[in-house]
This record gives structure tokens, C-alpha cells and sequence, in this order.
């Protein structure tokens, strides 16, 4: 009997491998299919957004990547709990991916306390928080109401 010892096999190692052996007389080979299955861990954040201070109008991009076997459902929820539909989740690897949430021209009321959570069904889900501040932008002062043109009489009150 013999074999090939493979130590730190991963996925990557995955996939139909062919043995041949000759001597003097003739060769044989056989060919057999090796995979590779990744042990289960629980979620673990590699990368995470940090605390920001935003001006009204900027637009803004929330990306986490988490690596966990099998791979995470990653989702972001505001103060209140609200869950975000709008996040895609791209897979990196196969125990790795990437959770992409754009904000386009936020608000003063976008501002708040944010969660990232990562469950995979191993362990306890992950968590991160982090905050969001929108600023109001400056502006230059405008009218709300535009004066009238009025005439007036030497010595009339007239309240513009």
C-alpha cells in the first residue's frame, strides 16, 4: 500500500489527480478525484468601516469582509433594527466575502449607529457597530419669500 501525504490541503488543492508508476517491465496509472472540505468556523470580521463624519450630499459606501465555513449571511441594521435589502454580498473565497452597501447623497437623518451582523450557523452570529454622522451642508442664505415692489407715500409705514 502507499499513498501521497498532502499536509494544509485546501480548496484550492482540490480536484482529479492522476498516479502513474514504471519500472522495467511497464507502467500503470489510475486517476481519482480528491476534495477538500473546509472545517466549519463560526464568523470573523477582516475588515470593517470605521466611525465617519459625512457632509449632506457625500455619498458613502459601507464594506465589511468576513471569513467563516460555510459562509456567512451578512447583513447591516440601523438604530431601530430596520434591515438594509439593499447590501450585496460578493464571495471573495471560499470562506470569505465582501458586503457592499452604498449610500448615494446622504442625509442629516441617515445619521445614527449602525450593526453589521454575520451568522453562518456556527457559534454565536458576529457583530460590529459603528457610527455614521451626516452633517447639514452650508449653504448661502436664499429667499423664501421675495419682496414686492411698493410705492409709498412721504411719511407711509410699509413692512418689507
Amino acid at each position: 500500500s502507499s499513498g501521497i501525504n498532502a499536509e494544509y490541503g485546501g480548496p484550492s488543492d482540490a480536484g482529479e489527480y492522476r498516479a502513474v508508476a514504471s519500472n522495467e517491465v511497464g507502467q500503470d496509472s489510475s486517476t481519482g478525484e480528491l476534495e477538500v472540505r473546509l472545517n466549519r468556523r463560526p464568523p470573523v470580521f477582516t475588515q470593517v468601516p470605521r466611525d465617519v463624519v459625512l457632509e449632506e450630499g457625500d455619498d458613502y459606501e459601507i464594506v465589511a469582509e468576513v471569513t467563516g465555513v460555510p459562509e456567512p449571511n451578512v447583513y447591516v441594521t440601523d438604530e431601530e433594527g430596520n434591515v438594509s435589502r439593499d447590501g450585496i454580498v460578493t464571495t471573495i473565497d471560499e470562506e470569505t466575502v465582501r458586503l457592499s452597501l452604498p449610500m448615494p447623497d446622504v442625509k442629516p437623518e441617515d445619521s445614527g449607529r449602525y450593526r453589521i451582523t454575520a451568522n453562518n450557523g456556527v457559534g454565536r452570529p458576529a457583530h460590529y457597530d459603528f457610527e455614521l454622522e451626516v452633517e447639514p451642508s452650508e449653504a448661502a442664505p436664499r429667499f423664501v419669500e421675495v419682496p414686492r415692489d411698493a410705492t409709498l407715500e412721504e411719511g407711509d409705514d410699509h413692512v418689507i
